[in-house]
């Protein structure tokens, strides 16, 4: 399922990437600061995480599993 729908298993890799990172990792690690939540700022971080990292994750392993 995740080859034959990579877009779809892109955007929501990322966007649990993205929220694993804000909500999990950076609270228990020495982080100074809290997670605000900036309408802007939150949007561009989601959008970047799912169309800049787990979509190209996601095609490439498509095109990768597609050589074997």
């Amino acid at each position: 399922m995740l080859i034959r729908h990579a877009v779809l298993s892109g955007i929501v890799y990322g966007a649990f990437i993205y929220a694993a990172m804000n909500f999990i990792v950076l609270p228990l690690s020495a982080f100074p600061g809290r997670f605000t939540f900036v309408p802007l700022v939150v949007t561009s971080g989601l959008l970047v995480h799912m169309f800049g990292v787990g979509l190209p994750i996601a095609l490439a392993t498509r095109r990768a599993s597609a050589r074997t």
